[in-house]
Formats: structure tokens, sequence, C-alpha cells
């Protein structure tokens, strides 16, 4: 099986490299492939074009919220 594909997504900046500091932690074996992004409409983007297997977003960030793209991101096809 290949690398899983870890989207992340927060609009502070902060607070993503954060994020992505305790994911590496964990990810010792390099099991994940990991694209971070600062704005909900580029992970969209990214998501259409190639998807993700597990994806982390932040619940409040500029519209659209990330409740919203969760929503747009279960509601896209396989």
């Amino acid at each position: 099986m290949g690398k899983l594909r870890l989207g992340i997504c927060d609009d502070e900046t902060q607070d993503l490299a954060q994020i992505l500091e305790m994911v590496k932690r964990y990810d010792e074996d390099c099991q994940l492939q990991i694209t971070t992004f600062l704005h909900a409409k580029d992970l969209l983007y990214t998501a259409k074009a190639s998807g993700f297997d597990i994806t982390i977003l932040d619940i409040e960030m500029e519209p659209p919220t990330g409740f919203a793209v969760a929503k747009k991101l279960i509601a896209m096809p396989n």
C-alpha cells in the first residue's frame, strides 16, 4: 500500500505549523504524504484533483468554515 494522503487546513500559520509538527512526530515511518493549506478553497481544489485519505480542518476559518469544507469533501465522489 502507498502512502496515505493527508490534507491539513488552518488559516493561522502558527497553528498549521503546530499541527504539522504533531502529525510528523507520530509519523515515524513516513507513511503519510502531507499537504498543508492556509485557505480552504485551495484544499478543496486539490481534493477534487487527487483526493485525500485523511483531512484535518480548522473549524473556525474564514468562509468556508471547516464544517462547510467537510460537507463538501463528503459530497465529492471517491
